[in-house]
Formats: structure tokens, sequence, C-alpha cells
């Protein structure tokens, strides 16, 4: 276990000496980080693709259906695992590691988030996931987008040690097989079909919710989420 640790620093501190020689990496790679589009809107794109690709809808509609079912999996996993297991301080808080941040690189929002597993990465792993398991060489392109717009960012900029990233590589990877793989009773499927038919515009608005919520890395639940929790606290110290 000592060993696995020590690797896991090693090659966070050697992706970390490379910060600092160049404004201009550094910076784009705090844009990258934040660029959505990159790491996630174009693999929501892709779903859109699926489901209105071609006429017969039965079988493409049910693995966009899946795959976000998939990606709902990985994101509740990893999000559970970062608030149940021992909280683990991210690499840019440990100062035993004396890493080099760029300069213009926002903290606030990250000091209080447990560092395992990367929950980005889950969703990102999932989504480039199905998209291989529909088609080899997209998903192999969405694999190599993971890995330059989210994976590296992540570990250059301290947000992760690489055994975070494992890990959300192994949920997302996991959920999506699961999603696939899951016995879905056919009335089920009859029953969204009846609802599509019935309330097609209310059906789609819905999607494109869901899958902006995707491509956004969820930043609008999060946002409610951490103001909900806001409120209860405050709520609770009135008591």
């Amino acid at each position: 276990m000592h060993q696995v640790a020590s690797l896991d620093i090693s090659c966070l501190l050697y992706i970390n000496s490379f910060v600092g020689h160049s404004a201009l990496f550094d910076k784009t790679m705090l844009k990258v980080n934040d660029l959505s589009l990159l790491k996630t809107g174009l693999f929501a794109a892709y779903f859109y693709y699926i489901w209105f690709r071609r006429e017969d809808w039965a079988w493409d509609r049910r693995f966009v259906l899946r795959a976000l079912l998939g990606v709902a999996i990985a994101i509740v996993v990893s999000r559970a695992m970062q608030e149940l297991l021992p909280a683990r301080v991210r690499p840019m808080f440990e100062s035993s590691l004396h890493l080099t941040l760029p300069a213009a690189l926002n903290t606030e929002l990250l000091f209080d988030a447990n560092s395992f597993p990367s929950d980005t990465t889950a969703l990102a792993t999932a989504l480039a996931t199905a998209i291989f398991m529909d088609n080899r060489l997209a998903g192999l392109l969405a694999a190599i987008l993971v890995v330059t717009a989210t994976i590296a960012t992540k570990l250059y900029l301290g947000y992760h040690y690489p055994s975070d990233i494992l890990g959300g590589i192994l949920i997302g990877v996991s959920a999506v097989v699961v999603a696939q793989r899951l016995y879905i009773p056919n009335a089920v499927w009859q029953g969204v079909l009846r609802v599509h038919d019935a309330y097609r515009g209310l059906f789609y608005a819905a999607m494109f919710i869901a899958i902006w919520q995707i491509a956004t890395l969820f930043n609008d639940l999060r946002l409610i989420g951490r103001g909900v929790l806001e409120v209860l606290g405050v709520a609770a110290g009135h008591f």
C-alpha cells in the first residue's frame, strides 16, 4: 500500500514539475479545465446524434436512455464515495507536497471537497464508454478527449492524485457497462414510448435539460445543492 501511495505522489510531482515554466501553457490548461464543451459537451451532442440519426428509433433510443442511466449511476456512486469515504485532501492543499500552482487558479470551492474519487473523470469516462459501445472510432476519439481535456488538466492543476483519476475511470466504465446490461422490463420501454408520443414537446424539453446538465458537469445542480446545504446549516443553527 505504501508503494502505491509513493507511486501516486511520484507521478503527481513529475506532472507538477512542468507547471510554471510557461505562463501561456498554464493559462491554456486553466481555460481547458473550464471548457465544458470540450470535457462533456461534444459527448452530449453525440447522444442527440444517436437519438435522431434514423427513423427506426427502438435500439438507438434505448441505447441513449441506458447510457444516461449509466451516467447517473456513475455520478451517484462517485459523489456517494466522496461523501462517505474518509476525507482525502486535494493535492493543491497538501502543503507537504510543495506543489507549484498556476497563479490564476481559483481554489475557493474546492477546499472542503474530497479528492477521491474524481467525479468529473467518472462522468466523462462514462460518456466516452457509452460512445465507444456505439462506435469504436468515435469512442477512441472521445477517450483521447477525456485524457487531454479532463484527466491531464486535473492532474496538472493539482485537483487530484492519479489514483483519484483511476477510481473515477473504473466507476465510469463499470456504471455504463452495468446500465447497458441491466434487465429492464419491456413494459418500462413501452411506458417511455407512450410518454414520448403523448407529450413529445415536454419529453424533449426534459431530455434537453438532462443532457444540458451533463454537458455542464451538473454545475447548476451543484450550486443548488450547496445552497440547500447552506440554508439547512443556517436553519439548524437557530435551533
